[in-house]
């Protein structure tokens, strides 16, 4: 990832809980935002943040419609009494990690709050909620997208420009086993144990007199037979495993 400094602030977006008329960060073991500059930290390591190969920073989209998509609603966001969730644009300062979707930044500044359009907001708690938070950060409320962006135009803030974002990262060879072969598995290691049961057991009770003809005195190799079928089973099943994606 490009580690980059720039002159104005970079916009970005991103979605909080509103607990109390406070902006709680979704993973709750962050702090929450303050209303002037919020100065981002590292809790695993004694380094400045942002930091490559690390997630500290302030967490942020390019665009509003990503920020979007991690939105539930007022309803379906509904988290406690007063927890809501609710979007904003915000202000990225200082040091920069640019992914292709967004960025993290060193510093971070609530500059507008934002409620989709396409949501229904009747509920009134939900609008005393988003109401109070935006009067205690300082910023405006708006339900409307193209009122937000004209607000924003004016503010001296920057999109981090589509050239300096990294490509858009290739998908990831799906390697992780299917449930169609997990059941094979399993059936093949069950059958396989079965078939080396009978035949242990086989050897075991009949005299050596008794063994099919074309085995004959040599047990040695029907006990073989059974484990290597099933020797052999395991060992697919546990190849394919060992490949199982673990995201």
């Amino acid at each position: 990832m490009d580690t980059k400094t720039y002159p104005l602030a970079a916009l970005g977006y991103r979605v909080w809980n509103i607990d109390r008329k406070v902006l709680d960060p979704i993973n709750q073991r962050f702090p929450s935002w303050r209303s002037d500059a919020n100065l981002a930290y590292c809790q695993r390591h004694p380094h400045l943040a942002p930091a490559t190969g690390c997630d500290c920073g302030f967490n942020a989209y390019h665009d509003l419609t990503s920020a979007t998509k991690k939105f539930n609603g007022p309803i379906d966001g509904f988290l406690d009494d007063d927890e809501y969730m609710i979007i904003g644009a915000v202000a990225g300062r200082g040091q920069l990690e640019i992914h292709h979707h967004g960025f993290r930044s060193e510093q971070a500044q609530v500059l507008a709050l934002y409620v989709p359009d396409n949501y229904d907001t009747s509920c009134s708690r939900y609008q005393r909620a988003c109401k109070k938070v935006a009067a205690k950060y300082g910023v405006p409320l708006f339900k409307d997208k193209k009122r937000l962006q004209a607000y924003l135009e004016e503010l001296p803030v920057q999109k981090v420009p589509d050239e300096q974002r990294p490509a858009r990262p290739e998908p990831e060879q799906r390697t992780d086993i299917s449930i169609r072969e997990a059941l094979f598995g399993s059936w093949l290691l069950k059958i396989s144990m079965m078939v080396s049961t009978v035949l242990l057991s086989t050897c075991l009770l009949l005299p050596t007199n008794q063994l099919p003809s074309i085995v004959g005195d040599n047990i040695s190799s029907l006990l073989l037979i059974g484990m290597v079928s099933y020797l052999l089973a395991a060992a697919v099943f546990l190849v394919r495993l060992s490949k199982t994606n673990t995201r």
